[in-house]
């Protein structure tokens, strides 16, 4: 099977900017399944491809990969800054459908992402759950209070200068209790972390708490390893697996 790769840039209503976009999908006929991958803090929508076989995902699971660029967002419609969640929540997936042939139903439709990425991915999956059946993180910073942007200039740009995080819509828990309140479909998630990572706290916390509301069907997962480019790579594969129903207990 061949595939198509395409970077390029269009021009963004929501951003007001030219923005990048990069895709991996096979040439043979869609519609496609589509998993939204998102990088990490200090990475663009090139990453992916660059440093791990996104590539060779998409054609033996015949899934479109579609990743876009969020610069140092957190994927977030920042109080100082531009609207990178609306872009990447709405307006991405707009522009792949009309230039790609993905299928637009709901279970046909993932997020993933790592470090930053996972952070986005459950924040992007939880506030839009009619949107995204299954929500992939690695290695996330799932709780912001415990990440070590957390009172940076960074999160004050972000997120306003007393960083409001906890019951908000920065917050993991409250979008997945909302989700509860609210009786709308619960998105199906994957977490994964490392033993030696710094974020692994943040991951029992916000796994452990969805796991006790009840609706989500979740799978956590720890694995020896540190918070890495090499965990990443290892465990892309896991998450594809997953998403696409090849391996039930990735």
């Amino acid at each position: 099977m061949t595939m198509a790769l395409c970077q390029g840039t269009f021009r963004s209503r929501v951003m007001g900017r030219e923005v990048h976009m990069s895709a991996a999908l096979p040439e043979e006929d869609g519609p496609y399944r589509v998993l939204y991958l998102l990088h990490a803090l200090g990475e663009n929508d090139s990453a992916y491809l660059r440093y791990t076989e996104v590539e060779r995902y998409a054609i033996e699971h015949n899934i479109a990969i579609i990743m876009p660029n969020a610069d140092n967002s957190y994927y977030t419609d920042s109080v100082f800054g531009e609207n990178y969640l609306t872009h990447i929540a709405s307006e991405i997936p707009q522009v792949a459908s009309r230039l790609f042939q993905i299928s637009g139903k709901r279970e046909d439709t993932f997020i993933a992402g790592f470090s930053m990425g996972g952070y986005g991915a459950l924040k992007i999956g939880l506030s839009f759950p009619e949107r995204f059946s299954k929500i992939a993180s690695i290695s996330a910073p799932a709780d912001l209070t415990l990440s070590g942007q957390y009172g940076s200039p960074l999160f004050a740009k972000i997120f306003g200068p007393d960083n409001p995080i906890k019951g908000t819509e920065h917050d993991i828990e409250t979008l997945a209790e909302r989700i509860c309140r609210d009786q709308k479909p619960f998105p199906e998630i994957y977490m994964c972390c490392g033993l030696q990572d710094r974020l692994l706290e943040a991951n029992r916390i916000v796994s452990g708490a969805l796991r006790e509301m009840g609706g989500f069907r979740l799978q956590y997962h720890e694995a020896a390893g540190g918070h890495t480019l090499d965990f990443r790579n290892e465990h892309l594969r896991n998450v594809i697996l997953w998403l696409t129903g090849e391996e039930q207990d990735a």
